[in-house]
Protein backbone atom coordinates (compact mmCIF):
# COMPACT_ATOMS: atom_id res chain seq x y z
CA UNK A 1 0.00 0.00 0.00
CA UNK A 2 2.83 2.54 1.35
CA UNK A 3 4.37 1.90 -2.51
CA UNK A 4 1.31 3.55 -4.29
CA UNK A 5 2.15 6.90 -2.42
CA UNK A 6 5.51 6.85 -3.42
CA UNK A 7 6.60 8.06 -6.26
CA UNK A 8 10.30 8.08 -8.84
CA UNK A 9 11.60 11.28 -9.36
CA UNK A 10 13.05 9.86 -12.48
CA UNK A 11 9.65 8.48 -13.72
CA UNK A 12 8.30 12.06 -13.39
CA UNK A 13 7.67 13.81 -16.86
CA UNK A 14 8.45 17.79 -16.78
CA UNK A 15 5.18 19.18 -16.76
CA UNK A 16 1.93 17.83 -15.67
CA UNK A 17 1.87 14.56 -13.83
CA UNK A 18 -1.75 13.11 -12.63
CA UNK A 19 -1.87 10.21 -10.02
CA UNK A 20 -5.66 8.98 -8.70
CA UNK A 21 -5.74 7.02 -5.36
CA UNK A 22 -9.02 5.67 -3.35
CA UNK A 23 -8.22 5.94 0.45
CA UNK A 24 -9.91 4.06 2.77
CA UNK A 25 -9.61 2.67 6.08
CA UNK A 26 -6.52 0.18 5.68
CA UNK A 27 -4.46 3.78 4.28
CA UNK A 28 -5.54 5.10 7.59
CA UNK A 29 -4.84 2.27 9.65
CA UNK A 30 -1.55 2.45 8.31
CA UNK A 31 -0.98 5.79 9.79
CA UNK A 32 -3.03 5.05 13.17
CA UNK A 33 -5.75 6.86 12.66
CA UNK A 34 -8.49 5.66 15.18
CA UNK A 35 -11.50 7.70 15.00
CA UNK A 36 -12.98 6.98 12.10
CA UNK A 37 -15.57 4.01 11.29
CA UNK A 38 -15.03 3.86 7.81
CA UNK A 39 -13.41 6.27 4.63
CA UNK A 40 -14.23 6.73 1.21
CA UNK A 41 -11.95 9.56 -0.77
CA UNK A 42 -10.53 9.98 -3.76
CA UNK A 43 -7.53 11.74 -3.76
CA UNK A 44 -5.86 13.17 -7.13
CA UNK A 45 -2.87 14.29 -6.93
CA UNK A 46 -1.51 16.48 -9.71
CA UNK A 47 2.82 16.69 -9.82
CA UNK A 48 3.72 19.91 -12.12
CA UNK A 49 7.41 19.23 -12.39
CA UNK A 50 10.39 21.23 -13.74
CA UNK A 51 14.04 20.88 -13.48
CA UNK A 52 14.69 23.36 -10.52
CA UNK A 53 10.53 22.26 -8.18
CA UNK A 54 7.92 19.88 -8.34
CA UNK A 55 4.52 21.58 -7.53
CA UNK A 56 2.25 19.40 -6.05
CA UNK A 57 -1.39 19.53 -5.67
CA UNK A 58 -4.09 17.24 -3.85
CA UNK A 59 -7.46 17.17 -4.16
CA UNK A 60 -9.79 15.35 -1.21
CA UNK A 61 -12.95 14.18 -2.43
CA UNK A 62 -15.25 12.22 -0.35
CA UNK A 63 -16.90 10.89 2.77
CA UNK A 64 -15.65 9.76 6.12
CA UNK A 65 -17.72 8.64 9.13
CA UNK A 66 -17.03 9.52 12.45
CA UNK A 67 -19.18 9.28 16.13
CA UNK A 68 -20.92 12.63 16.64
CA UNK A 69 -18.96 14.70 19.40
CA UNK A 70 -22.61 15.52 21.11
CA UNK A 71 -24.92 12.57 20.66
CA UNK A 72 -21.96 9.92 19.87
CA UNK A 73 -24.04 8.58 16.70
CA UNK A 74 -22.97 8.02 13.50
CA UNK A 75 -22.32 11.01 11.38
CA UNK A 76 -21.40 11.20 7.80
CA UNK A 77 -18.63 14.67 6.66
CA UNK A 78 -18.19 15.45 3.08
CA UNK A 79 -14.91 15.71 2.42
CA UNK A 80 -13.81 18.43 -0.44
CA UNK A 81 -10.33 19.85 0.53
CA UNK A 82 -7.60 21.67 -1.58
CA UNK A 83 -4.10 21.71 -0.80
CA UNK A 84 -0.57 22.38 -2.12
CA UNK A 85 3.00 21.86 -1.25
CA UNK A 86 6.17 23.06 -3.53
CA UNK A 87 9.49 20.82 -3.54
CA UNK A 88 12.81 22.33 -4.22
CA UNK A 89 14.75 19.76 -6.53
CA UNK A 90 18.04 22.01 -7.19
CA UNK A 91 18.66 21.87 -3.16
CA UNK A 92 20.09 18.97 -1.60
CA UNK A 93 19.43 19.46 1.42
CA UNK A 94 15.43 19.78 1.10
CA UNK A 95 15.13 21.15 4.96
CA UNK A 96 11.63 23.29 4.59
CA UNK A 97 9.01 22.67 6.83
CA UNK A 98 7.33 20.57 3.99
CA UNK A 99 5.90 17.28 4.62
CA UNK A 100 7.19 16.36 1.41
CA UNK A 101 10.62 15.08 1.50
CA UNK A 102 12.72 13.52 -1.19
CA UNK A 103 13.88 9.83 -0.21
CA UNK A 104 17.13 8.89 -0.58
CA UNK A 105 16.24 6.84 -3.69
CA UNK A 106 15.63 10.20 -5.44
CA UNK A 107 11.58 9.50 -4.38
CA UNK A 108 8.43 11.56 -3.36
CA UNK A 109 6.54 10.12 -0.43
CA UNK A 110 3.39 11.31 -0.43
CA UNK A 111 1.65 9.40 1.97
CA UNK A 112 2.25 11.72 4.95
CA UNK A 113 1.07 14.85 2.63
CA UNK A 114 -1.86 12.91 1.89
CA UNK A 115 -2.46 11.80 5.27
CA UNK A 116 -2.70 14.95 6.99
CA UNK A 117 -4.12 16.74 4.30
CA UNK A 118 -6.95 14.79 5.14
CA UNK A 119 -6.89 14.78 9.05
CA UNK A 120 -6.92 18.92 8.11
CA UNK A 121 -9.85 18.37 6.06
CA UNK A 122 -11.73 16.92 8.99
CA UNK A 123 -13.44 19.74 11.19
CA UNK A 124 -12.71 19.93 15.01
CA UNK A 125 -16.21 20.03 16.12
CA UNK A 126 -18.29 16.63 14.47
CA UNK A 127 -21.67 17.72 15.19
CA UNK A 128 -24.80 16.80 13.57
CA UNK A 129 -26.87 19.92 11.98
CA UNK A 130 -29.07 21.58 14.98
CA UNK A 131 -31.71 19.27 16.00
CA UNK A 132 -30.49 16.45 13.91
CA UNK A 133 -28.57 14.58 17.26
CA UNK A 134 -30.09 11.47 18.64
CA UNK A 135 -31.96 12.65 21.40
CA UNK A 136 -32.19 8.91 22.74
CA UNK A 137 -28.54 9.17 23.15
CA UNK A 138 -28.14 12.40 24.80
CA UNK A 139 -30.85 12.00 27.13
CA UNK A 140 -28.77 8.65 28.53
CA UNK A 141 -25.95 10.65 28.24
CA UNK A 142 -27.03 13.50 30.31
CA UNK A 143 -28.26 11.17 33.39
CA UNK A 144 -24.97 9.26 33.41
CA UNK A 145 -23.33 13.25 33.09
CA UNK A 146 -21.89 14.65 36.61
CA UNK A 147 -23.38 17.99 37.30
CA UNK A 148 -22.02 20.68 39.01
CA UNK A 149 -24.77 21.36 41.11
CA UNK A 150 -23.85 23.61 44.03
CA UNK A 151 -26.85 22.90 46.19
CA UNK A 152 -25.03 19.52 47.09
CA UNK A 153 -21.58 21.23 48.41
Amino acid sequence: MKTDFIISIAKLKEGKNLFKTKLDKKFFTNHEFNEAKSFNIDAITEIYCSSLFCNIKLSLKGVINVLCDVCCDDLEIIIDSNFSDKINLSSENNKDLSSLKITNNNEIDLSTFIYESCLLSIPMKKTHKLNECNKTNIDILDEYLLHNDESDI
